[in-house]
């Protein structure tokens, strides 16, 4: 199948909404023999991979979607994240890093909806190796806005996280407003994610910031270094709070999963920090 035609089929399908994508996503994989076994697709490797075509991006929703939903769905309907209202009611921008197919982005959007939050969203910036999994996941946000009577500017970087790919590289990351959010799901817990330039990022942007993680019980070294990162980092914590579950649901193939999730909240200083550019990256 040619690298559109996981979109194209999404784009048939009698609903739009996320959960319902999920659900029905194993049916692209028909033919490929692994129908029933989605998370054993080549390339898919548990999401560490970059995706290069439609099959990997329909075998990862059939394999961890609804696990990845579930979670997620759980900090942002949660008493924290209600913590934080107040900070990003004013509006903010959202930074979505290695966002693949939008899941964190919309399940965010939806949760905001509901609360009356939505119109506080400037801008979101999708931060993605894959460019299908990045087409995917800006499709899914038109269609959220469609509905909802909301736009925003969406912004597209097709960046790679890892320690050996991001030099030689240059992006421009933009910060129009005071307040930013970042979610960073199922990405911090894998090896070679570069956590230190990451966090320099954040750290260079001026104003208020919101820091959502999520991730599974793989690796909870990799979660306590980046959150001793942040703290080395910044000035004061204003807000911290950690939930860790070891039952937390099932995957596709019955096997139970635990996640470990984390919101932060800190404001960086324009006399802490300038903004400038950091290895590679230039905030404006």
């Amino acid at each position: 199948m040619d690298e559109n035609g996981y979109l194209e089929y999404i784009q048939s399908l009698p609903q739009q909404d996320i959960d319902y994508i999920i659900a029905n996503s194993e049916e692209y994989l028909t033919g490929t023999g692994y129908t029933g076994y989605p998370n054993q697709y080549p390339g898919v490797d548990r999401g560490k991979s970059i995706f290069c075509t439609g099959e990997q991006c329909a075998a990862y929703m059939a394999a961890y979607g609804k696990r990845h939903r579930q979670v997620l769905n759980h900090i942002f309907s949660g008493e924290s994240f209600e913590s934080v209202h107040e900070m990003i009611a004013c509006g903010f921008d959202l930074y979505d890093w290695a966002c693949g197919q939008g899941i964190g982005t919309l399940t965010l959007l939806e949760n905001l909806y509901e609360t009356g939050l939505l119109g506080a969203v400037y801008s979101i910036t999708l931060m993605e190796p894959s460019s299908i999994a990045c087409n995917i996941a800006e499709y899914h946000i038109n269609k959220l806005y469609s509905t909802t009577r909301f736009t925003g500017d969406i912004n597209k970087l097709n960046i790679d996280l890892s320690v050996e790919r991001n030099q030689g590289k240059f992006y421009v990351i933009r910060t129009p407003m005071k307040c930013s959010m970042h979610i960073l799901s199922n990405i911090i817990d894998i090896a070679n994610i570069d956590l230190p330039w990451i966090v320099s990022i954040i750290t260079h942007m001026c104003g208020d910031h919101v820091v959502i993680t999520s991730d599974p019980l793989f690796n909870e070294y990799r979660i306590t270094e980046f959150l001793s990162y942040i703290e080395s980092e910044v000035p004061r914590i204003i807000y911290k709070k950690q939930y860790r579950n070891e039952e937390f649901g099932y995957f596709h193939n019955g096997k139970q999963y635990g996640c470990i999730n984390n919101i932060i909240s800190f404001n960086i200083s324009d006399e802490y920090s300038t903004r400038s550019e950091v290895k590679g990256i230039r905030i404006l």
